[in-house]
């Protein structure tokens, strides 16, 4: 496999602390790729050739280390080679499935040993912050709809992360475990680098009167057909899930502002106004949509989604479409 060359600094230079930083995170996974070895003495075989994936491993913690050092995201070959470490040792069902389950879990446990290492060397907050950016959204990568490629290469992926856990069967989208999982760590970046996290909970009105009349394999339709006009309508960068039942989040990339959540929820309002063709009848619905923002609505993912289900109630009982979070509709929920 060959890199690209480059960095963030002028003709290819890098800075020592960003070299010290992302060698030392490439030092922390090697010593969890001897760990992961380790517990696998047993099963060394030829069947399971442990050795290969011992170095796949080691290899994988110095791709994670010159994302660091030259500041570069991975490319898409790169993220689907390294998303297929795990799916190997699934495969043959060693010990190592356990500790190994791709991507994913490589970028959950590189971002909590990035900021231990970060403060251990004393780098700059900015530093370790600009580098947990880096090192989530390339091993994001591979959980976002980047391409028109993306549904091939999330079956490569589905394998080493589980897909039936992380998510929703009927639309193939991230479930509530997934979301919750993502904006949480959203939050603790945010909480980081002193910016902000939004997010929008929906769901779509009278769809109990529609399931009921038309039926559930109907109403399957409808959610499905749904959710591929919120994916067309918002940025691939962005996650949407669903939640259950008629209920669907959407956690937007890169969101500072409330007025930048409003005009997500007004895409999605928009790409819902023409009718939907479902069991050879044209069914119109309108979504309500609630909308919550870190730091201000809430401290962690729980309460976000929490205070984004009761602004979207709001906009329920207003028919506005959608609805922000205030402590107001908080205390009228209390108070009833």
């Amino acid at each position: 496999m060959s890199f690209s060359k480059g960095g963030r600094g002028g003709g290819g230079t890098v800075e020592p602390e960003r070299v010290a930083l992302g060698l030392a995170l490439g030092a922390h996974a090697a010593r969890a790729a001897h760990a992961s070895l380790a517990a696998v003495e047993e099963f060394r075989t030829a069947r399971t050739n442990v050795e290969r994936k011992f170095d796949t491993l080691v290899f994988a913690s110095l791709v994670i280390a010159r994302w660091l050092v030259t500041g570069e995201a991975a490319s898409r070959e790169e993220m689907a080679w390294l998303g297929r470490v795990g799916e190997v040792s699934v495969a043959d069902g060693t010990r190592l499935a356990v500790t190994t389950r791709g991507t994913l879990a490589w970028r959950d446990y590189l971002l909590r040993a990035l900021r231990d290492e970060g403060r251990r060397l004393g780098s700059p907050r900015g530093l370790v912050a600009e580098a947990m950016e880096v090192v989530g959204q390339s091993c994001d990568a591979n959980l976002v709809r980047a391409s028109g490629a993306y549904d091939e290469k999330m079956l490569e992926l589905n394998a080493a992360v589980g897909h039936q856990a992380l998510h929703d069967d009927l639309t193939g989208l991230p479930n509530r475990r997934l979301l919750l999982n993502r904006l949480a760590s959203e939050v603790e970046l945010a909480a980081l680098q002193g910016t902000s996290v939004g997010v929008l909970m929906l769901d779509l009105d009278r769809f109990k009167v529609i399931n009921d009349t038309l039926g559930h394999d109907a109403g399957d339709h409808l959610l499905s057909s749904f959710a591929v006009r919120v994916r067309q309508a918002v940025r691939s960068s962005d996650t949407i899930a669903r939640l259950g039942g008629d209920e669907f989040a959407i956690l937007p990339s890169g969101t500072e502002t409330v007025p930048d959540l409003v005009r997500t929820a007004e895409k999605v309002l928009r790409a819902a106004r023409s009718p939907f063709s479902v069991a050879g009848h044209r069914v119109r619905v309108q979504p309500s949509i609630g909308i919550a923002m870190f730091p201000d609505h809430g401290s962690d993912a729980g309460s976000l989604l929490r205070c984004a289900d009761l602004a979207m109630y709001a906009a329920k009982d207003v028919s506005s479409g959608y609805a922000v979070f205030t402590r107001d509709r908080a205390a009228t929920a209390v108070a009833g």
